[in-house]
C-alpha cells in the first residue's frame, strides 16, 4: 500500500514517467511527497511481541494517531503469521551473519513457531483485538482489508485514498500506479534494490524466506502449514478473534 500511495502522489504532483524506487521507509527517501499536503506515516510498530521492537521507544503509537485519518490494513492471520515468520527467518539469518544474537529461536519449524505462545497466531489474533478496541468508535479510522486490495478494485483504493488525503481521487493517476506497483513489478524493482547494495552477498534471494515482498497470495499459509496447525489457528480465529472480524472465522 505505501507503495501504491507514495507513486500516486509523486504522480499527480510531479507527473513521474517511472515508479519510484523501492524503499523500506517512504517517509525518509521520498518526503517531498509524503510530508506533501499532509504527513503520511507507514507504521506496523505497535506489534510487540515480547522481543525485537520492545527496544525502539520511538514507535508511533495509538494516541498519536487519534486525530489524524487512519486506515488500519489487516490480512487473515493464518496468513500474517506465515508471513511473520519468514520475515523472522530472514532476519535470524542475517544476524547470524553478523554475529548477532537471534531474538527467537531459528530451529523453530514453520508449525512450531505458528504455535508459539509468543510469537504465534495468538498475540496477533490479540493485536487484532486490541486495535478493534483502540480505533472503535473512531470517524476517522478506516478498517481495509488485504484481500480487498488484491482485488486491485478503482473504488476500494479510491475511497481508502479519499479517506487518507482528505481529497478527491485522480482516476488517472491511480490506475497507473497501481499497474506500476503489481506485485510482479513490485518483485523487480526489490530485487534491484538489493542487487545494488554494498552488502548485496547478504541477502539470498532464493530462500523462501527472503524479501518483504515474497508470495502476497491469499490463503497460501493452507500450502505451508500442517492439517493439524491450520486446525489449531481455525480454532484459535473462531473462538478468540472479535467478531469484527468475521470475515476469517471459519464457522
Amino acid at each position: 500500500m505505501q507503495s501504491v500511495l507514495t507513486n500516486y502522489i509523486a504522480r499527480k504532483k510531479d507527473g513521474i514517467q517511472e515508479p519510484l524506487e523501492y524503499t523500506l521507509s517512504p517517509e525518509k527517501d521520498y518526503g517531498q511527497y509524503c510530508y506533501d499536503t499532509r504527513r503520511v506515516i507507514f507504521s506496523h510498530s505497535q506489534y510487540v511481541p515480547g522481543f525485537e521492537d520492545a527496544a525502539n521507544q520511538n514507535a508511533p503509537r495509538i494516541n498519536q494517531f487519534l486525530s489524524c485519518p487512519v486506515i488500519v490494513l489487516v490480512r487473515d492471520p493464518r496468513d500474517t503469521i506465515v508471513s511473520f515468520y519468514h520475515h523472522k527467518m530472514a532476519r535470524s539469518v542475517i544476524r547470524a551473519r553478523k554475529k548477532q544474537p537471534p531474538h527467537f529461536d531459528p530451529g523453530l519449524t514453520i508449525n512450531e513457531f505458528v504455535k508459539s505462545d509468543e510469537l504465534g497466531i495468538v498475540p496477533i489474533v490479540s493485536f487484532y483485538n486490541e486495535l478493534r478496541a483502540d480505533h472503535a468508535g473512531q470517524e476517522n479510522t478506516k478498517f481495509m482489508y488485504y484481500e480487498d486490495l488484491k482485488s486491485l478494485d478503482l473504488n476500494v483504493w479510491g475511497d481508502m485514498f479519499a479517506h487518507l488525503l482528505g481529497c478527491s481521487v485522480d482516476e488517472d493517476a491511480l490506475t497507473w500506479s497501481l499497474d506500476v506497483n503489481s506485485f510482479q513489478n513490485m518483485k523487480k524493482r526489490q530485487s534491484a534494490h538489493y542487487n545494488a547494495r554494498d552488502d548485496a552477498e547478504e541477502y539470498d534471494q532464493n530462500s523462501d524466506s527472503w524479501g518483504r515482498i515474497r508470495k502476497g497470495s491469499v490463503g497460501g499459509y493452507k500450502d505451508e502449514l500442517s492439517e493439524d496447525t491450520i486446525e489449531f489457528c481455525d480454532d484459535v480465529v473462531n473462538n478468540r478473534l472479535d467478531d469484527f472480524f468475521a470475515r476469517y472465522k471459519t464457522k
